[in-house]
């Protein structure tokens, strides 16, 4: 069977392509060729197994099975100080806005994560410096997940991202800047030596990356608390929040697949074939998912095969949302179209919002009220 290169495809259909590839094949996997490589593109349950498991298929990720890249996995995967901080970022942003002024929730979200996570890491960043750095680690994440000229300016803005923190973390180890004593910036390596300042901005930029797109599932929360008033109400509710933000994730599209490499021959690729993990496919499939196109944050699971860095993910996004939910706002009328054919998708307009007063603890009742009256 002749296999066309299909990255054309991909760049059309966007979300839609591997799974409409694999309604294609008579056995439901799709083989074909992206970026001239062969390709075998998965789904189902038995397929998640297989990702979930490293002696099956190594993800393709940056280099996260290094001694630093571990390092820097455990400090965000055990430290709550990075959501305090986050939280504390989003109220400081909250609390400038202008009631009645507009915000694009996207762009207010990426710079709240940037400066959280900036002060979680020990980065001194000033309130100036916040919005350039949090669109140049926007741009890495827009053109990371697909084959695209995005891709190019991607690799760019990573390399200037690079830079910024190399620079900073260089004045800290020569005294030129202060930085707390648990800072990351302040580790050493395994043998007690000072971190390399570009290899350690690198890896920071590892961290920060996914932490910042985040602000793709803020958007998407507030476009779910638009369309469906009621799910403010249940956040509120005894494992509610833990609903909404496994709900957000499964139903709203930001990963179209995932890719590993086959370390043992399996029943549909030998060793060393490249994967690719149908995630919009799978988190849709009828088959798994009871009228998977109904936004339902009462369902029991939550989108699969798990990833590194997810405990932060919800951690991080259950402080957001809940958050969010607490404002009264008003969503004023905006193009809210979400197009498949982009990836990452977002709204067109990025999610715009009125404020209609300064932040308060809603009290369990009035979410739903205060929802109603901002829609």
């Amino acid at each position: 069977m002749v296999e066309f290169d299909d990255t054309v495809s991909l760049l059309r259909e966007g979300y839609g392509w591997l799974p409409n590839l694999r309604r294609r094949s008579p056995d439901g996997v799709a083989r074909t060729r992206l970026l001239g490589r062969r390709v075998v593109g998965v789904c189902g349950p038995e397929a998640a197994r297989w990702f979930a498991d490293e002696q099956l298929v190594r993800r393709t990720r940056p280099d996260h099975g290094s001694p630093r890249a571990a390092m820097f996995l455990s400090l965000i995967n055990n430290d709550q100080r990075l959501a305090g901080h986050t939280a504390e970022s989003w109220d400081e942003t909250v609390n400038a806005w202008t009631p009645g002024q507009l915000v694009v929730i996207f762009d207010e979200a990426a710079k709240v994560l940037t400066r959280g996570a900036c002060r979680w890491a020990g980065i001194p960043v000033s309130p100036a410096e916040v919005p350039a750095l949090a669109a140049e680690l926007v741009a890495v994440v827009d053109g990371s997940l697909a084959p695209s000229l995005r891709y190019w300016r991607a690799r760019a803005a990573r390399r200037r991202c690079e830079e910024w923190f190399r620079l900073r973390i260089a004045d800290v180890w020569s005294g030129r800047r202060e930085a707390a004593s648990w800072s990351i910036v302040c580790r050493r390596d395994e043998a007690g030596r000072p971190l390399d300042p570009g290899l350690a901005a690198a890896e920071l930029v590892n961290v920060l990356q996914p932490t910042v797109a985040l602000a793709w599932f803020v958007a998407f929360a507030a476009h779910a608390m638009h369309r469906w008033p009621d799910c403010r109400e249940r956040l509120t509710e005894p494992g509610g929040p833990e609903g909404f933000v496994n709900e957000l994730r499964r139903f709203y599209p930001f990963l179209p697949f995932l890719t590993g490499k086959a370390i043992r021959d399996l029943p549909v690729a030998r060793a060393g074939s490249t994967l690719l993990f149908d995630v919009y496919g799978y988190n849709h499939d009828p088959e798994r998912w009871d009228r998977p196109y109904r936004f339902d944050p009462t369902r029991r699971q939550g989108p699969e095969p798990h990833c590194p860095g997810e405990a932060v993910t919800v951690l991080l996004l259950r402080t957001l949302v809940t958050r969010l939910a607490a404002l009264e706002w008003r969503m004023p009328h905006q193009n809210l179209h979400i197009p498949l054919s982009r990836i990452p998708t977002l709204p067109v307009s990025g999610l715009i919002l009125q404020p209609l007063r300064g932040p308060a603890m809603v009290e369990p009742g009035r979410v739903a009220e205060s929802g109603r009256r901002g829609n």
